[in-house]
């Protein structure tokens, strides 16, 4: 199978091919300046006395996603999801939510990332005299990061999503 590459015009996403969605809120998020995502599995080595590594565990799993807002959008977001929270009796640090992060342009295509079983577990604002706008970033623990609706792991409690 060829890696095909955006031929038209050049073309490729870029941060203004991003919708953000989350499932408690009915339309896309808005007032996003920073999207930033990481996963990763890191196996326990089992060396012995040898220096190299004999075998491996499976690992531990961890994803991270986090977003910037501009303050004003960021009062939103959370009043939306502290009452989609208050509807399961759970305060908005306590909910678990799923993202989606598509992305669409002429020449790939649409693609989308899914953070799913997401748990807002901080936010944090520093704000200066510069004269810039106010902005809050949140970090959120997903469960799992399906990358292009691919699932990182073979034995998932997430499976692949197919047609993303």
């Amino acid at each position: 199978m060829a890696l095909g590459w955006p031929t038209i015009q050049g073309l490729d996403y870029g941060f203004s091919s991003l919708v953000v969605n989350a499932d408690p809120i009915p339309f896309p998020i808005i007032g996003l300046k920073d999207v930033s995502r990481s996963q990763n599995l890191k196996p326990g080595n089992a060396r012995g006395v040898s220096a190299q590594i004999q075998s491996r565990s499976r690992g531990v799993y961890e994803a991270k996603l986090s977003l910037t807002f501009y303050k004003s959008a960021y009062v939103g977001f959370l009043k939306l999801i502290a009452a989609a929270a208050a509807n399961q009796g759970l305060g908005y640090l306590e909910a678990e939510f799923d993202f989606t992060l598509s992305y669409e342009e002429l020449a790939p295509g649409l693609t989308s990332d899914y953070a799913l079983g997401c748990r807002l577990v901080g936010d944090s604002e520093q704000h200066s005299e510069e004269g810039g706008v106010l902005v809050t970033k949140i970090e959120l623990e997903p469960k799992q990061l399906n990358i292009a609706g691919l699932s990182p792991l073979a034995l998932s409690l997430f499976p692949a999503i197919p047609g993303s």
